[in-house]
């Protein structure tokens, strides 16, 4: 019987520009080299994110955004629940967006929304 390998896509639940957005952000995170190709504010922003974000949830961000993994796939590699990996996405995003809609405020500006 031929069997045909089928990867499951990840569909990303608010579109392509908002996946690219939290994936410059998680990228600049977890990699300070990656940080000095930023503006003045996203770098500041992205101090602020690492000292808000677990390692965790950085994690689990990199792997859904970055890499394009999906819930099965990084449970697997991470040993952990499914349900585990969604809320540490969730909790991820809102604190990115948080710190985002707080910049937002205070300058007034438009900031590269996550």
């Amino acid at each position: 019987m031929n069997e045909q390998k089928c990867t499951p896509k990840t569909n990303y639940r608010r579109g392509a520009a908002y996946a690219h957005n939290i994936a410059v952000y998680i990228g600049a995170i977890l990699d300070p080299e990656r940080e000095f190709m930023l503006s003045r504010l996203q770098r500041a922003l992205v101090r602020t994110m690492r000292e808000d974000i677990t390692a965790r949830e950085a994690q689990c961000l990199e792997l859904y955004y970055v890499q394009q993994r999906n819930y099965r796939q990084i449970s697997a590699q991470l040993h952990i629940n499914v349900s585990t990996i969604s809320r540490n996405i969730q909790r991820g995003e809102h604190k990115l967006n948080r710190v985002l809609d707080l910049a937002k405020a205070i300058l007034g500006q438009d900031v590269p929304a996550a």
